[in-house]
């Protein structure tokens, strides 16, 4: 005799399962009874019928679809945050041009590069919404210091001062903090609630400051670039010649001094 519609196979039945409660299931999937009586009934998810009539749904099943459930999600909320934050800087960057000066250090080269790790930044918040366990932030906040770095170094290559570096840090900063509240007011079911939400985002953008100044600090301190890359060794291997107006033993010559006296 067949199996009657929505069980699931034997080998699963038969295996050892921790089963959960419709409500239950469908509070871990973040949607309602109905919802999921919905998927049920697509197939999209399985469901054991007990003899009174209840539906039970395996963790496993449940994990699998949650799996799927959150790579969507992060590829939607990516999308939308991205296209949303994306607009809104070319307005600001249109408009930074005429009020701050450091704006011109940045030539087309350095744009693109900035444009680049502002894309890389925006892709992980979207994860970081999505990812309501401690454990799946860590890897997010391992690439928040990697691009808070590159961030610091770019800055500092560029002339920048401190206090230019942070200015044009917080310039990206707050567009993200505002977008980010939107969003989750918008999208209810994202798997953070609100204020933690809220809360991660500010952890990883103080991330990417702290990692950007001490790779600012560290880039400042070393002794000034004189030389395009590639040229430094090759002036490092050319004789020194004496500087001019002095003797071969370093000294000044004795005009050159009374020329000083004077």
């Amino acid at each position: 005799m067949g199996r009657a519609s929505g069980e699931l196979p034997p080998a699963v039945e038969a295996a050892e399962e921790t089963w959960l409660s419709i409500r239950h299931a469908a509070a871990r999937l973040g949607v309602s009874p109905a919802t999921l009586r919905l998927w049920t009934a697509a197939g999209k998810i399985h469901a054991r019928v007990t003899p009174g009539g209840h539906r039970r749904y395996a963790m496993a099943e449940v994990q699998r679809l949650q799996r799927g459930e959150r790579t969507a999600e992060w590829e939607a909320t990516a999308a939308a945050l991205v296209a949303a934050l994306r607009e809104r800087y070319a307005r600001l960057a249109r408009q930074e041009v005429q009020r701050h000066a450091w704006f011109t250090s940045f030539d087309t080269a350095a744009r693109e590069r900035a444009h680049a790790l502002g894309e890389r930044l925006l892709e992980q918040i979207a994860r970081l919404l999505a990812a309501p366990d401690a454990r799946d932030r860590v890897p997010l906040l391992r690439d928040a210091r990697r691009i808070g770095g590159e961030y610091g170094r770019e800055l500092a290559r560029l002339g920048l001062s401190a206090s230019e570096a942070l200015e044009a840090f917080l310039l990206f900063r707050s567009p993200i903090v505002e977008s980010v509240t939107g969003l989750v007011r918008s999208q209810p079911g994202l798997a953070l609630p609100a204020g933690q939400a809220l809360e991660a985002v500010t952890h990883y953008l103080d991330t990417v400051l702290l990692a950007l100044t001490r790779a600012y600090e560290r880039h400042r301190a070393r002794p000034p670039r004189a030389f395009a890359a590639g040229e430094e060794e090759a002036a490092a291997s050319r004789p020194r010649r004496p500087a001019r107006g002095r003797s071969r033993g370093g000294a000044p010559p004795a005009d050159a001094e009374r020329g000083a006296v004077r």
